[in-house]
């Protein structure tokens, strides 16, 4: 029993509200929609908020653009600075 009250003492310390995830998933399809109108690019919600695994009060989101596969590598820094600097 008391492993049981352990597991929940952390669960209810360091796991995030349903409406933190929530809230986290609303930033990322504002960006996505965002990266999809100005550049035509798709992006993936990755990192531990995309999974559901954040920390409570764990503030940071993984955006993945996915470029076409022949884009060169100079071009994928320079779009994704680009992009990143006006998401954010």
């Amino acid at each position: 029993m008391e492993l049981e009250k352990l597991k929940q003492r952390v669960v209810e310390e360091y796991y995030p509200e349903e409406e933190e995830l929530e809230s986290a998933h609303k930033v990322f399809e504002k960006v996505a929609d965002f990266i999809e109108k100005e550049y035509g690019l798709e992006s993936h919600f990755a990192g531990s908020a995309g999974r559901g695994t954040s920390r409570k009060g764990d503030k940071d989101i993984d955006v993945f653009v996915l470029f076409p596969e022949d884009t060169s590598r100079k071009d994928l820094e320079e779009k994704g600075l680009e992009i990143g600097k006006k998401v954010f």
